[in-house]
Parts: C-alpha cells; structure tokens; sequence
C-alpha cells in the first residue's frame, strides 16, 4: 500500500514540477537606464528600477552613460566632488538585491562634457565604480561587474550572455579626440587605435553570427538622433563648426556641440557604424544620451534608447523610419525568449507598461 501511495504521489506531483519548470520562457533578461546622475536624490524611477532588478533575476544591468552631470566626477578637494560621489552610490546602490550582471559605460557627460581634462575624468569614474562595487556588492565578481574594460579607448569589449552578445563601446572616443583633448591611443596612433576596433568589432560581429547569437552594441549614443540633441546648432555654433572659422574649434569652442547630430564628426562616426554593420541582418543597437524612449528600426538596424533616467526632453519624429517614442521618466527592458524572440519593454517611472513589442526579427 505504501508503494502504492508513493507511486500515486509522485505522478500526482511531476506535472506540477515539471510545470514550474517551464513557466519562465526567458533565457536572458537585460535591464536598461541611462543618463541617470541628474540629482544627488533618490527617485521614484530608481526605486522602481530596483524592485524590477531585484525581483526579476538573474539579470543584466546596462547603465548607458552620462552618469554623472554635468561634467563627470571631479577631484578630491573640489566643492562638488562629495556631491558627484554620492549622485554615483546612489545608482550603484539601486543593485544592492540585485543578482546578476552590471556594465556601465561612458557618455559625453562623463568625459567632463568635452572639456580637456576629459581622459582624466572618465579614468577617474572607472575607479570609483569598480572600487564601489568591490567594496560594496559583493556579490558580484569582476567579470559580472565592472565599468567599461577599456575606459578612455574606444574599446570594444565582448560580454557574452545566454544567447545574446552584448558589444560594448565608447562612442564619445570619437566625438572628444581633438586638439588639446587628450585620449587613450594604441602605440600613440589615431589611426592605428581606429583600425584595431573595427578589426575587433568585425570579428565579434562575425562571431556572434556564426554562433547564433543575437547582436546588441551598446553605446551611449544613438545612430539616429530624434530628439533634443539633433537640433539644428544656433549661428555661432554653425561657423565654428561648417565655416573657415571652425579652426576655433581647436581650442575647444565648439565642444558642447559636439554631441549633436549635424556635427559633422558625429556624421562621419554613423557611416562607418553602418557600414560595418550592413552585412549583418539583424542588429540591435542601444544607447542613451537622448532623453526619452525610443524605438527607432532603420535598414538593418534596431535602435533602442533609454535615456530618460533621471531627466527628460521633447523630441520630433523624423520621416521616413519606423519611429516609437514616450517622453517619461523610465527604463527599458529587453528579453531573449527560449523560442528564439527578442521582446522590447519600456517602462514609465511607477513601472507600468508602456510599450511592449518583439524587435529584431
């Protein structure tokens, strides 16, 4: 009878397990939120984003830059530096229940908003994340949680989820590289640094393609800029910058310009992105730096933002690209599905639901 009992139980209960087995159909989640250090204050949008982080693990956490305004964190003994820090562990400590992964990387605002201590500034805020997180989640170990690897180069660096390859890279190495304004060089060399990236960025894409896996370049900034930065520039920011007179852009008077889409360096860095990624089908490309949500699919490419984590701006729908935009405090979410699907979610700062939708397919 004994026998009989325990046989009927078990039968009575592998549906049941087999059933909580299979109800999570996600293999890899990845939480977004960028431009998040506005204010020294915690948030309804960062506590929200840590209860999604918290309950909804494992997980990756990507920061997409600019996470610290206005200029990045600045040296020990200047007036604002103990304000900048504690803009920094206030992000940081929104992964306090987190378990999972967490990237951050550089945005413009970072790099001391253009400024020519830039180098320094990025360096410095590599430091203080990667020692915060040393010190404080200790949970995580360096390769599941670190700043930018290549902090003051452009990078790439390759993480590799359950499905998906995450492509991270420094797109304001670009935009900041000028006259007075110092970056990381390989062997002293724009053009050899240049050439060893997309040598590695082609062979990552590559990669990712033979193995299967779905292709995600992380970037503070888009490719396709819908909103406050893609403003036409005010007169004396057009000469310094399309006129002879652009040789005072040398010395840095057109730095708080250079973030902008009509810049023509930020013109010249889209083209070679899209050409490197014309062969592939289907890519995913994230960032922040506007400061809304957007879903923008062009060509081959998928573009998501979320740039609204701690401020927001209005935007224009420009013609001729399938175009989604909510201008709301929030974060994003995207989903690898064990069928093979990638679903987009963006989420307003009290974690409702305001766009649910399969990308890049």
């Amino acid at each position: 009878m004994k026998i009989v009992i325990t046989c009927l139980t078990a039968l009575w209960f592998c549906p049941v397990i087999l059933f909580c087995q299979t109800t999570d159909t996600n293999r890899t989640r990845i939480y977004l939120i960028g431009d998040t250090g506005k204010k020294a204050e915690i948030s309804q949008n960062y506590k929200q984003f840590s209860e999604y982080i918290s309950r909804d693990t494992p997980s990756c956490v990507l920061f997409l830059g600019d996470n610290i305004y206005p200029k990045g964190i600045r040296p020990e003994g200047h007036k604002h530096h103990a304000q900048d820090m504690r803009k920094m562990a206030i992000q940081l400590d929104m992964l306090k229940n987190h378990r999972g992964q967490m990237y951050m990387i550089p945005g413009n605002h970072d790099w001391q908003m253009g400024k020519m201590k830039g180098l320094e500034y990025v360096q410095r805020q590599s430091d203080v994340v990667n020692q915060y997180l040393r010190q404080n989640m200790r949970q995580y170990t360096e390769g599941a949680a670190h700043y930018f690897k290549y902090a003051g180069l452009p990078g790439p660096e390759k993480i590799e989820l359950d499905g998906v390859m995450l492509i991270m890279i420094d797109t304001d190495w670009w935009i900041h590289k000028q006259l007075l304004h110092p970056v990381k060089l390989i062997d002293d060399s724009i053009e050899k640094t240049e050439t060893l990236f997309f040598q590695k960025f082609d062979e990552y894409l590559s990669e990712a393609q033979q193995k299967g896996q779905k292709i995600v370049v992380v970037a503070h900034h888009p490719l396709y800029l819908t909103g406050a930065n893609s403003v036409h520039l005010e007169p004396l920011r057009f000469l310094i910058t399309y006129t002879p007179l652009k040789v005072m852009g040398m010395a840095g008077m057109n730095r708080a310009a250079r973030g902008m889409a009509p810049q023509p360096n930020y013109k010249r860095l889209v083209k070679k992105f899209e050409a490197h990624l014309a062969p592939y089908p289907q890519v995913i490309w994230v960032s922040g730096h506007d400061h809304d949500q957007q879903l923008i699919i062009k060509k081959n490419i998928t573009q998501v933002i979320c740039g609204n984590g701690g401020s927001i701006a209005p935007v224009k729908k420009r013609e001729g690209i399938e175009w989604y935009n909510d201008s709301t405090k929030g974060f994003g979410k995207i989903e690898l599905g064990t069928d093979g699907k990638l679903t987009l979610f963006f989420y307003d700062d009290y974690g409702r639901t305001l766009l649910q939708r399969e990308i890049g397919q």
